[in-house]
C-alpha cells in the first residue's frame, strides 16, 4: 500500500466517493463554455434569448449546477479533512497523518500547474484547493461553534465584498451612461431601422473586441504562446482579488464540511 494511501479499501465510504465523482462530473459540465470558446467571456454570446438553446442550458448550468457541484466538492473536502486526520489507522503514529495530508495538499497545488502549464486550462480549481487545504489544517480540531462561526464570517465578508465590487461597477457604468446622454455630449446616429434598443448594453457588457482577438491570437499561437495565455489568464484570476475571494469562499465551505 502506497504511503500517500490512510484509507484502506475497506475503510473508504462508497457513499462519498460516489457524491464527489458526482460533483467533478457537475464542475466538468461548467466549464464546458469556457473550454469551447473564448476564456475571458464564460458563456453564450449576447443578446441574451430564452429561446436560444445556448441561452438555456447556459442559465440551467448558473441556477442549478454550477453552485450546488463546487459546493458539494468543497463539502466533501472539508469532510475528507477530518476523516483522514482523525480516523488515520495507524494511531501510534500521528505525524503521519500530518504528512499525508500536507503533501497531498502539496500535491494538489503541483497538479494544478500541470493544468495551467501543460494541459493549458487556465479555469483550474487545484491549486486553490491545495492552498485552502494547507490553511484549513489548522483548525482541524476546533469546535463545531468555532468552524461555523469562521465560515459565516468568511461568507459574510466575501458576500459583503463581492456586493460592493459590484456597486461600484454599477455606478461607474451609471455615470459614463449619464455623460454619454447628456445634452452637452455629442449627438450619437440614430439606431437602423429594427435594431435592438439594447445595443448599448451589449457594447459595454461584452469584453472589447480587440481583448478577444488577442486572446484567440494568442491559443491559435504556437506552444510558447499557449503556455504563456494560460498562466497569465490563470494568473489574472488565481493570484489577484478574485482569486483571494475563492479561497475565502471555498475555506467557509470545507470548514461547513468540517462539522
Amino acid at each position: 500500500m502506497s504511503d500517500l494511501s490512510i484509507s484502506r479499501p475497506a475503510e473508504r465510504l462508497t457513499a462519498l466517493d460516489v457524491m464527489r465523482g458526482i460533483a467533478v462530473c457537475g464542475i466538468l459540465l461548467v466549464n464546458v463554455p469556457g473550454m469551447g470558446q473564448t476564456f475571458m467571456l464564460f458563456r453564450p454570446p449576447l443578446p441574451a434569448m430564452l429561446g436560444s438553446a445556448d441561452w438555456q442550458s447556459f442559465i440551467v448550468s448558473e441556477l442549478f449546477i454550477k453552485g450546488a457541484m463546487r459546493g458539494l466538492f468543497t463539502l466533501l473536502f472539508g469532510a475528507s479533512l477530518i476523516l483522514m486526520t482523525r480516523g488515520a489507522p495507524d494511531k501510534a503514529d500521528p505525524l503521519r497523518a500530518a504528512d499525508i495530508y500536507l503533501r497531498r495538499s502539496l500535491g494538489l497545488m503541483a497538479l494544478g500547474l500541470v493544468n495551467v502549464l501543460v494541459l493549458l486550462w487556465p479555469g483550474d480549481i487545484l491549486f486553490t484547493y491545495g492552498v485552502c487545504g494547507l490553511l484549513l489544517f489548522t483548525f482541524r480540531k476546533a469546535s463545531p461553534t468555532v468552524l461555523a462561526s469562521m465560515a459565516a464570517a468568511l461568507l459574510m465578508g466575501v458576500t459583503a465584498t463581492q456586493a460592493l465590487s459590484a456597486y461600484g461597477h454599477a455606478r461607474s457604468e451609471a455615470e459614463i451612461r449619464l455623460q454619454t446622454d447628456s445634452p452637452s455630449a455629442a449627438p450619437r446616429p440614430a439606431p437602423a431601422a429594427g435594431a435592438a434598443l439594447h445595443v448599448q448594453p451589449i457594447s459595454t457588457a461584452d469584453p472589447a473586441s480587440a481583448e478577444m482577438a488577442a486572446e484567440t491570437s494568442q491559443r491559435h499561437g504556437g506552444w510558447v504562446s499557449l503556455v504563456t495565455w494560460s498562466g497569465r489568464a490563470w494568473g489574472g484570476d488565481t493570484l489577484g482579488r478574485q482569486g483571494v475571494m475563492v479561497i475565502a469562499e471555498s475555506l467557509a465551505f470545507m470548514m461547513l464540511g468540517m462539522l
